[in-house]
Formats: C-alpha cells, sequence, structure tokens
C-alpha cells in the first residue's frame, strides 16, 4: 500500500473519502484543501513536528479569540500559556489546566461563536503534549479540533484553510510524505471500534 493511500485509511473518514480522487497527488489536494482542520489532520498524520502544527494553529485561534473578545480572561490565558509552550516557557501540564479553564468557560457562552473562540483556545492548550505517543497524538487531534472550532469563530472556511497553509508550507508536507513510513500491520495499532470520545467537538 502507497504512503498516500495508507494516509487516507489513517485520516478520519470525511477526509479520507474526499482526498481519494486526487489518488497519489498530495500536493494539489494540500493547495485545495477547503478546510484548516482537515489540513492540519492530514500534518499530524504525517508527523509534521507538534510545534509547527501548534504555532499553525495558535495564529488561527488568535484570530479567533481576537476577533469575538470573550470576556473571561481565562480564555486569553489559554493561549498565552500555549504560547509560552511554543517557547519552552511552560509546561504541558500547564497548557493542559489552562485548557480546562478555557473549555469550562465556552460550556457557560450563549453565543455560539463566542463558545467556539473558547473551545478553540481550550483545544489548543490541551495539544501543547511533549509526550503524548505519536499515534496517539494524531488520532486524539487537539489542534484539528482548535482549528475546527477557530473556524467556526471566524465563520471564514477560506480563510482559515490558507492561514495554515502559510505557517505549514507544502513542501514540509511532501518532505514528511517521502520520509514517512507507516508501520507494518503487524505493528499497527488497531483502530478501535468507535473513535476516542471527543468532548471538544460541538
Amino acid at each position: 500500500m502507497s504512503a498516500i493511500r495508507e494516509l487516507r485509511h489513517r485520516l478520519p473518514a470525511e477526509i479520507g473519502t474526499w482526498l481519494r480522487p486526487f489518488d497519489e497527488d498530495l500536493a494539489t489536494a494540500w493547495r485545495s484543501c477547503p478546510r484548516a482542520d482537515w489540513l492540519v489532520h492530514i500534518a499530524l498524520q504525517l508527523g509534521v513536528g507538534r510545534t509547527t502544527v501548534v504555532h499553525a494553529t495558535a495564529e488561527l485561534v488568535s484570530a479567533a479569540v481576537a476577533s469575538r473578545r470573550v470576556p473571561d480572561l481565562r480564555v486569553n490565558r489559554a493561549l498565552v500559556i500555549t504560547l509560552k509552550w511554543l517557547s519552552g516557557r511552560a509546561l504541558g501540564s500547564e497548557a493542559w489546566a489552562a485548557g480546562f479553564s478555557a473549555t469550562d468557560i465556552a460550556d457557560g457562552l450563549s453565543d455560539q461563536r463566542d463558545a467556539a473562540a473558547a473551545r478553540a483556545a481550550g483545544c489548543l492548550a490541551f495539544a501543547c503534549d511533549d509526550d503524548a505517543d505519536p499515534g496517539f497524538y494524531a488520532h486524539r487531534a487537539y489542534a484539528a479540533a482548535a482549528a475546527a472550532h477557530a473556524t467556526v469563530a471566524l465563520d471564514a472556511v477560506d480563510d482559515a484553510a490558507d492561514r495554515v497553509r502559510s505557517f505549514v508550507p507544502l513542501h514540509l508536507v511532501l518532505d514528511r510524505v517521502a520520509d514517512w513510513e507507516p508501520p507494518s500491520r503487524r505493528e499497527r495499532i488497531p483502530t478501535p471500534i468507535e473513535p476516542t470520545p471527543n468532548p471538544f467537538y460541538r
């Protein structure tokens, strides 16, 4: 099985189906992908560096939070802690604590886009994880969840995808494809019957 076909099997079904007509032409798919969260899922499955993915998503989430001006400072704190984690000045545990606070705030917001901005900040903070197994990290895809929520908050699908592409250049993605070695069937972690619950997609 080729790397691209294997990639399609590892992505959420909706993305894998969308990718199928592109066959082996991931470059065209990357350039034309309509959704930021799909781009992040692809990058995560290919093993693009976590800081690169989080940085790209942070730019999108920052725009979402700024556009909504959620009154509770704990949402901004989740974003600030994420930026500190990116520069090595905060631990993943600090980011997770801030992420839980931000998602708690989201549950109390009546405006859908305000709540999406808060959830985006929370999910982004959960993506600050140096220790998770690569397969688990890609499967949980907190950065992709953050991108999805940020897109809702911004109400700008095309702009959101372009923001991600500007921070994860095509050559980096293609380099990862060239280096990517999917595990053998014997080594592969079985796909769960039901996806791991993700309370941050709402």
